[in-house]
């Protein structure tokens, strides 16, 4: 969406070398409030810079001051000028969608600027038309408007007919729809088109869960866990637990295959602790932990395993250690002082749990 801003001359690069500099920053994660000084700087030299609001109302959205970001974004749509931004009049009505819709969940108000987006961009940029089509189906399905999800995500493959973002979105579509056989035919098209793409595994596990068939959606569970970066264990583990000793059996076998894979052996203890085998699970840690070094992750979770057998005392060394070691973590460590504060408080050390 962010574009570029090219120079028309000298003169008009001049004028925009703040904006211009504030972009250059914004590109390589710089520092958000030397980025609005700059644009700050620039609207104070030209006032109706479309591309100067249009950046400072991103960096507000990255500030979660939506009402900024609103009101910057409807002075660009009002100042903008197609002789003097780069960017399309669509992206500045797409951009404004986003924020109702991913921000704020105002979808109805999110679908009219899509509209609007979509019939300026698809007469002057039609090469551009998917993402924002993709953006549209997906606020279709959170409105349950299946249909015209649906046409949305083939109106992308016309475009393009590997896009296997909208092949999921329609098989995510036959799932609400309970047309799980459309679903799997789909699905398994997805597979032959790129083997690595870990969409399909995730959908397909969840599929053949409702269909019924634990083991192979034990399987593809399996798989996503292998192809993902970031697996999600919230979408897993409910289908782990319907036959926690296959799932078993099948991450011992990865790990019989690489040995010296940590996924694989965190993921072991996972279902150690789905099953409430938590000995076992505490066996587990320790032996990651001489295998691959100690680390937060594995001290929080073991930590959860002593809690679970009535050891507090384990339970807080685990956890203050797991604390000092993300000492300086703003995100993570609020958290852990108050799981530690939990188990003061389980074990009668009121006066801690306290002070935590």
């Amino acid at each position: 969406c962010m574009g570029t801003y090219s120079s028309y001359g000298q003169k008009k690069q001049l004028s925009n070398y703040n904006f211009k500099r504030a972009e250059e920053l914004w590109k390589n994660n710089g520092d958000p409030k030397e980025i609005l000084d700059l644009l700050n700087k620039q609207l104070e030299e030209t006032p109706k810079n479309a591309d100067a609001f249009f950046l400072r109302s991103y960096i507000y959205v990255t500030q979660e001051k939506y009402n900024l970001a609103l009101s910057d974004i409807n002075q660009a749509i009002a100042c903008y000028n197609k002789k003097t931004s780069e960017r399309n009049e669509g992206v500045l009505y797409l951009w404004r969608g986003t924020i109702y819709y991913k921000q704020l969940q105002e979808f109805d108000k999110a679908l009219n600027d899509y509209n609007v987006a979509y019939k300026l961009i698809a007469k002057t940029a039609p090469d551009k038309i998917n993402s924002l089509l993709f953006e549209r189906a997906q606020l279709y399905y959170d409105k349950q408007e299946y249909e015209k999800a649906d046409a949305d995500y083939m109106q992308i493959l016309e475009n393009d007919e590997f896009d296997l973002r909208a092949m999921i979105g329609l098989i995510r579509n036959m799932i609400a729809r309970k047309e799980y056989d459309k679903a799997l035919e789909l699905v398994n098209k997805c597979e032959k088109y790129d083997a690595d793409y870990e969409e399909t595994y995730c959908y397909r596990m969840q599929i053949y869960d409702k269909m019924g068939e634990v083991d192979k959606a034990i399987d593809d569970a399996i798989a996503y866990f292998d192809k993902s970066d970031n697996p999600s264990l919230e979408l897993t583990n409910p289908i782990f637990k319907k036959h926690l000793s296959y799932a078993l059996a099948q991450v011992n076998a990865k790990i019989a295959y690489e040995n010296d894979n940590y996924g694989w052996k965190m993921l072991r203890t996972t279902i150690y602790e789905l099953g409430h085998n938590y000995i076992g699970a505490i066996k587990a840690y320790d032996d990651i932990e001489k295998e691959f070094g100690i680390s937060p992750q594995i001290l929080y979770y073991r930590a959860n395993c002593y809690n679970e057998i009535g050891n507090m005392e384990r339970a807080v060394a685990d956890m203050t250690r797991s604390i000092e070691l993300v000492e300086k973590d703003k995100n993570y460590l609020p958290f852990l002082i108050d799981r530690r504060a939990d188990y003061y408080r389980i074990g009668g050390d009121y006066k801690n749990a306290i002070i935590d």
